[in-house]
């Protein structure tokens, strides 16, 4: 997990990711399958790693829930 440093910028780290998926669930109330949401994100240069690492967080926060009827992933602000 990266989290910003004199090594590490803020766009690289792992708040910044977390951002990134929070905007791309913004004004949508539907699931986003986990396959959906890491060619987003590798479509904006974000590796799988980083996107799980983010999504862990987020998921502890309580700001994601896992839709197992759906297949997705929600998120609950």
């Amino acid at each position: 997990m990266n989290f910003p440093s004199k090594v590490t910028p803020y766009g690289r780290s792992v708040i910044a990711v977390m951002l990134m998926i929070c905007k791309e669930y913004a004004g949508t109330t539907r699931a986003i399958s986990p396959r959906e949401l890491v060619a987003r994100m590798a479509r904006q240069k974000v590796s799988v790693r980083d996107v799980m690492n983010a999504l862990d967080i987020l998921f502890a926060l309580g700001n994601i829930r896992l839709e197992q009827l759906e297949g997705g992933i929600r998120y609950v602000g």
